[in-house]
């Protein structure tokens, strides 16, 4: 899903360690490429929140109802890797194409206020997940979608409404990768950074 426009990260505070991980994806002939991501500790045993965007490399009349969603997935017996899984959609003819050259930005947050940062259960045949009691205001927020099935494709957007979160399937559940999927239990992981300013 994308999570923000704000691609210079000018929302991440200067006392907030951060670290920003770039990939750049130039794979034009396919249409579900994915990635196997390192990092220095598991991150969701540690309670490390870390966030996606991905930033097309230019915007032409060719790309520009391009929507690029993605997804983190757990890789086997690798603890600290995650798999990246990127899904082009045309918003104009409502399909599948394929990926122009654009740039992965993994964000992980070090040092993160505890109010700032949930990690919450989702199934995916729920409609939407009402997020007004973990959070006090209705500030967007930073989502990112986790799963641990190694075996996981979900092409689904995150859209935010106030205190709701919709669940957008772009196949209207009727793919065999979310009919198998519906019942299984994924982790949304959001991030406040707002919440920050006013606990430091």
């Amino acid at each position: 899903m994308i999570i923000s426009y704000d691609v210079d990260f000018n929302f991440i505070y200067s006392d907030v360690s951060v670290e920003l991980i770039k990939c750049v994806y130039n794979v034009y002939n396919s249409k579900k490429p994915s990635m196997a991501l390192p990092f220095e500790e598991e991150l969701i045993s540690t309670n490390t929140p870390f966030l996606g965007i991905p930033i097309l490399n230019s915007i032409t009349y060719l790309n520009s109802s391009i929507a690029i969603g993605h997804n983190f997935r757990k890789l086997d017996n690798k603890p600290n890797e995650l798999d990246i899984e990127a899904f082009p959609y045309c918003l104009k003819t409502s399909c599948y194409v394929n990926l122009p050259k654009f740039t992965f930005c993994t964000i992980i947050i070090k040092d993160n206020c505890n109010k700032a940062y949930k990690l919450l259960k989702l199934n995916l045949s729920q409609k939407e997940l009402d997020i007004s009691k973990e959070f006090d205001d209705s500030n967007p927020k930073y989502i990112s979608l986790y799963s641990s099935d190694i075996n996981s494709f979900l092409p689904v957007f995150m859209n935010q409404k106030s205190k709701k979160i919709y669940i957008e399937h772009i196949c209207s559940k009727k793919c065999k990768n979310c009919i198998s999927r519906l019942k299984n239990e994924y982790e949304c992981i959001f991030f406040n950074p707002d919440i920050i300013l006013y606990n430091y």
